[in-house]
C-alpha cells in the first residue's frame, strides 16, 4: 500500500520487507548454524522472487553449488567464534576460498 510513491507509515517496521519484495533492496538472511538455513534462504529467494544475501554463511561451503546457481552472495564470518561452541561446527577458515572457487560472490 503506497501513498504518492511512499510507504504508508502504518507499515512501520515492515518497510524493509516491502522494499525487499519490490526489489529495492536485497533481503538479508542471517544464517548462523547450519547449511539447512542457507538452503531455506535460497528457496525463499526462488519462491518469492527476491534478491537475498546470506550473512555469516556458516556451512555455505556445503551448499556452494546451490548458492552459485541462484547467484546469491555470501558475507562469510566472523570466523573467530568457531572455537566458542560446538554448535558452530560448520565454520571453516576455508569458506571464502571454497565459495570463490565455486563462483559464489563474496561481499
Amino acid at each position: 500500500m503506497r501513498a504518492e510513491g511512499k510507504i504508508q507509515s502504518h507499515w512501520g517496521g515492515l518497510s524493509s520487507i516491502i522494499k525487499s519484495s519490490e526489489e529495492e533492496i536485497p533481503a538479508r538472511m542471517h544464517t548462523s548454524l547450519d547449511p539447512g538455513e542457507i538452503s531455506a534462504a535460497t528457496n525463499i529467494a526462488k519462491e518469492f522472487n527476491v534478491d537475498v544475501t546470506v550473512d555469516h554463511g556458516f556451512g555455505s561451503q556445503m551448499v556452494d553449488e546451490k548458492l552459485a546457481e541462484a547467484n546469491i552472495p555470501v558475507i562469510a564470518g566472523p570466523l573467530m567464534i568457531a572455537k566458542l561452541s560446538p554448535m558452530y561446527k560448520y565454520i571453516s577458515d576455508d569458506i571464502s576460498a571454497i565459495l570463490s572457487s565455486k563462483g559464489v560472490k563474496l561481499l
